[in-house]
């Protein structure tokens, strides 16, 4: 299947997309906005404590830390493309 237009110019400093983070841009169709801005950042790690089960739905801390660790890359990869900003 064919590619549509290309943003690209084969540049070697790459391709921007919006100048400012105030330009609004959008992905698949969505609304343009401006650049999602939080200060907002997860922990890198979680300290091991005792909690009932039933109500975390942890037996230890092993799940949290992993999800965390997700949650933690996840802002990272989207702070790396400019679509959010961690400052």
């Amino acid at each position: 299947m064919a590619i549509g237009k290309q943003l690209s110019d084969n540049n070697p400093s790459g391709t921007g997309l919006g100048q400012s983070s105030t330009d609004t841009v959008s992905f698949y169709g969505a609304t343009p906005v401006v650049r999602y801005a939080t200060s907002i950042t997860a922990p890198t790690t979680t300290a091991a404590v005792t909690v009932n089960a039933t109500t975390y739905a942890f037996g230890n801390s092993t799940q949290p830390d992993a999800i965390t660790l997700s949650l933690s890359r996840v802002i990272a990869a989207l702070a790396s493309y400019g679509l959010i900003s961690t400052s």
